[in-house]
């Protein structure tokens, strides 16, 4: 038994130069996993006899990183980390979906990564392969919620901060500057596949605004509608990726593209959101949470800064809730980034403002959301065996420094395998064998990545 996991991408390259115009492909060959079949699973003298159906079990543990040798392009070393965890099935039509449920997992054709099953069988004389038959499967890796992205530098495709000036009226004056600032929500955790109760992940965003007036008697504005866009980014390359990718890259890379879809949030009128007043006294540059912060349930939102106009008077705040929630007819994988494909998300929200003109102005922020994926049940009850080993092994560590009788050792463990001896395993017990990756060569069109 043989599986495979292996990633393709291809790339339309369109200048004005027909010497570099054209479409490059490449693919990447990351996993090679062998299982032998026990000896005693084969009848008697591995002879197969014709008109007889023969059942063969085996299992596969699916490793949770990959080896070193799958990404050896010079990345750094967060994101070397980052290609050795093993990446979702991707864009596979067969099995993309849930359980038996085919579903778009919004993945373009220029990425695709499969998992292989192959079974072959080998005529013993001739050391040959005589049949070979191949299943596609489909692998969701349970990911774990990482740290925020540090979005607070302009060189990122995010911003999580706007601010605009809101007038009275047309020909009317400015009544104040409004703030609008997210930080980025809790990831959004999928349920394990082999969980019973499917319940649509979601998560909870939280919008602050702050008004600075430009007079003490100036009220905030009357808010309108906030909407918002879960958008969904596959980008691929036909050359090993050093860096975590972004938008704004692409038009200078030849070699790497994206697909961007988004997902329509309801909207949901912000008319009757309560304003809190502070009076300038009240305001102190407390340690505002950046934004990067990712809060689970802290009522206390952090402040925003003040704005540029501030004049150092009285201001208001406020806070809007806002509950995401994921639709259930389509497939989502978690947040990956492998050598030439990456999977993120993002959340862009804007707030419109009430006003019988068309002049209202509208504030947009959009920042990073991760999706992560809960574990199995039987992959939890082994973590927690885990975590019961660790804790006995470290009263156990800690008993060797209590205070003991020495004696000579006993002839019984002498050259028997007793303290300090070396044990060797059999090669029945030695784990499924990671086989060498292909080494790195070209062929025509293609690129293989090592």
């Amino acid at each position: 038994m043989l599986r495979t996991g292996k990633s393709k991408t291809y790339h339309d390259r369109l200048t004005s130069s027909t010497t570099v115009s054209g479409r490059s492909d490449a693919y990447h060959h990351f996993l090679n996993v062998t299982q032998p079949i026990p000896q005693d699973a084969f009848p008697p003298n591995k002879l197969l006899r014709a008109g007889q159906t023969y059942h063969f079990d085996f299992l596969f543990v699916v490793p949770k990183h990959l080896l070193s040798r799958a990404c050896r392009h010079g990345a750094s070393d967060h994101v070397h980390d980052a290609h050795l965890k093993l990446p979702p099935s991707l864009g596979d039509r067969a099995v993309s979906g849930r359980g038996d449920e085919l579903l778009d997992d919004f993945a373009p054709d220029m990425a695709c990564i499969t998992y292989t099953l192959t079974a072959s069988l080998v005529e013993a004389d001739r050391d040959a392969c005589c049949t070979s038959q191949s299943r596609t499967i489909r692998i969701l890796p349970a990911v774990e919620e990482q740290p925020p992205i540090t979005i607070d530098h302009p060189q990122t495709d995010y911003n999580s901060r706007c601010e605009k000036n809101v007038k009275a009226g047309l020909l009317k004056g400015r009544l104040g500057r409004l703030v609008m600032e997210m930080s980025q929500p809790k990831s959004i955790n999928l349920p394990s596949p082999h969980s019973e109760d499917y319940d649509a992940p979601s998560t909870m965003a939280t919008v602050n605004l702050r008004f600075d007036p430009t007079e003490a008697t100036s009220s905030p504005p009357r808010l309108g509608t906030l909407s918002g866009k879960f958008k969904v980014t596959t980008f691929y390359a036909t050359t090993a990726r050093t860096s975590i990718p972004q938008r704004k890259d692409i038009q200078w890379d030849l070699h790497q593209g994206f697909h961007s879809h988004s997902i329509a949030l309801p909207s949901r009128c912000v008319a009757g959101v309560e304003w809190t007043h502070h009076d300038h006294q009240s305001y102190e540059p407390m340690s505002r949470h950046s934004s990067t912060f990712s809060s689970e349930s802290d009522s206390r939102s952090p402040m925003p800064s003040p704005s540029s106009k501030y004049r150092g008077q009285g201001f208001y705040t406020a806070t809007i809730l806002v509950p995401i929630t994921l639709p259930s007819n389509k497939s989502f994988v978690p947040t990956f980034h492998s050598c030439i494909i990456s999977r993120i998300y993002s959340l862009d929200m804007r707030l419109g403002l009430h006003s019988v003109t068309l002049m209202a102005p509208s504030l947009d922020v959009e920042v990073p959301i991760q999706v992560s994926v809960a574990p199995s049940p039987e992959a939890q009850r082994r973590a927690s065996l885990v975590e019961q080993q660790e804790a006995m092994d470290e009263t156990d560590a800690d008993d060797l420094f209590l205070p003991q009788a020495a004696s000579s050792m006993g002839d019984h463990l002498v050259g028997h395998g007793g303290v300090g001896s070396n044990l060797s395993y059999g090669r029945e017990d030695s784990p499924p064998q990671y086989e060498a990756i292909p080494q790195r060569g070209v062929s025509r069109g293609v690129r293989v990545l090592g």
